[in-house]
Order: structure tokens, then sequence, then C-alpha cells
């Protein structure tokens, strides 16, 4: 405490405290290792209680670890250890995992789609599902109206239509040229490898 106290008269905090162990030296000039940090106590985490017991357990075993650091050369690796805090446990949450978007770039210029191409895309979307609803009412119209008159009516009409073709061209029928699909006849969904 009181080196606690000198450190505050100076507007110092007392942070860590070194301990060496007391070294025998038979002659000046001895080659036994100086243990200057024997063991270092941090006194942000601990009572001044706590640090003082461990100052004491110190004081009792360090002239036998001296001894021990002579005859050896070094300290057991646990001795140090035993002076040191437990680390104190962080308190762990269990995170949440956010929603995976749809990746890709966000720029239309680097071929992703941008916030209003992806808005454009589903207004087609909804547009070419309400035109499919449209088409196929329109399709069960003209179903029951071409069931209502002669049943013989209908052949004769597609072979109407299949004899004007052969007639326009002079030989066979025309050849129909590939459109693009419209929205009402895209597949629903993506299309891998296209």
């Amino acid at each position: 405490k009181n080196f606690e106290k000198s450190y505050a008269a100076c507007l110092h905090e007392l942070v860590k405290v070194y301990f060496g162990l007391p070294f025998l030296h038979e002659s000046v000039y001895s080659d036994t290792p100086i243990k200057w940090r024997a063991v270092k106590l941090s006194l942000g985490s601990r009572p001044w209680d706590e640090l003082s017991t461990l100052m004491r357990k110190f004081e009792r075993e360090a002239p036998a670890m001296a001894e021990y650091l002579v005859r050896t050369g070094e300290l057991p690796a646990d001795w140090s250890a035993s002076f040191e805090a437990p680390s104190p446990k962080k308190a762990t949450r269990k995170g949440k995992k956010g929603k995976r978007r749809g990746g890709g770039s966000k720029s239309p210029s680097k071929g992703g789609k941008g916030k209003s191409a992806t808005k454009a895309a589903s207004s087609d979307e909804a547009a070419a599902e309400a035109g499919d609803d449209d088409e196929a009412e329109a399709d069960d119209e003209a179903d029951e109206t071409d069931g209502a008159g002669d049943s013989d009516a209908a052949p004769n009409a597609a072979a109407a239509t299949a004899d004007s073709d052969s007639d326009s061209d002079g030989g066979g029928p025309t050849p129909t040229t590939p459109t693009r699909p419209t929205p009402s006849t895209r597949p629903k969904g993506r299309l891998l490898g296209v």
C-alpha cells in the first residue's frame, strides 16, 4: 500500500509490480543468472487484500526458489504462474446469423442488378403473371365459344389455315422466324448456365 501512496503523491497510478529473487553471490564474478522479474503482479484487476496475500506468499517462497535457481539455472515453469490472476471469463452471448441476401455486384455496370434494376425486374415479373392470367382467361373463353358451335367447324378452320400457308409461298408452309420470348412466355425462375 505504501507503493500506491508514493505513486499517487507523484500523480502516477501503480499498475504492475515486479518482484525479483534474492541471489547469493560467493564472488562478484558469479555467473548465476539474476531473475529481476520473477513475479509480476497486476494491480488493476485485483483487490489489495489479495495482493498482500500474494506478496506474503512470495516472501515465504522466494528463498527456496532462489536456491533452486542457483542449482538448476532456471525456475520451475509453474511457479510464476501461481501468482497470476485467473483470466476473467467474458460473458458470451450466442449471436444470430444474419439473413443471407443475394450476392453479386450492386452496380449494373459490373453485370449485377442495381436497386432500380431489381425493382424493375420484380415489376416485370408481376406484370407477366397478370398477363398470363389474362391470356388463360381469354383461351378459356375461346374454347367455350368454339365448343358451342358444330363439331365440324373446327377441323374445317384448321384445314383452311393450312391451305392458305401453302398457297402464299408457292410450295410449302412458310418458315417462321424464331422470336424472343416475351415476359408471358418466359419460364419462371432462373435457368442455370444461361
